[in-house]
């Protein structure tokens, strides 16, 4: 192999780098839910699937028949917190809200909302009551504007002021 012809397979270098470390984590397949190991940079651009036959039986999947798999997996990656808070326990982004794979990449939150309650407009965010990014239970959801999430922010702030 020529030097840095290994690039060509990776998107950068950081997953070139993770690559050359054997970096791996666990994830848990989109269809089965069954745990395995891959490369982080696999997991983000392709291998949602922990074997070639659950990949071809998910592109069979009806778009109803998807919802009723991304609800169950909703609804079992979770640990409920003394709060009440359904707490995701899969993949996070930077700012600690639970991503899910479904039709691309979506925030658990919203996803549950918009799947269990009904479905949030264009401009409208899905707000936490609990004010616990990672929580999805839908009865700490609220639909509201960026001004009803700001306030809500505000109003918590001075009340725990207020408290101290």
């Amino acid at each position: 192999m020529k030097i840095g012809a290994h690039r060509a397979r990776f998107c950068s270098n950081k997953c070139t780098g993770e690559y050359q470390s054997k970096s791996k984590s666990t994830f848990s397949c989109s269809l089965c839910t069954k745990k395995f190991e891959d490369l982080d940079c696999n997991r983000i651009h392709k291998n949602k699937y922990c074997s070639r036959i659950c990949l071809d039986k998910a592109k069979e999947l009806s778009k109803e028949e998807r919802t009723i798999r991304v609800i169950e997996r909703l609804k079992t990656n979770i640990n409920v917190d003394e709060n009440g808070c359904h707490i995701w326990i899969g993949a996070k982004n930077k700012k600690g809200y639970g991503l899910v794979s479904y039709y691309g990449s979506k925030l658990a939150h919203r996803l549950a909302y918009n799947l269990m309650v009904k479905v949030i407009s264009k401009g409208m965010f899905a707000c936490h009551t609990c004010h616990n990014p990672p929580c999805i239970n839908i009865k700490h959801l609220y639909a509201g504007t960026a001004q009803d999430n700001s306030n809500d922010m505000k109003a918590r702030r001075l009340k725990n002021i207020i408290n101290k």
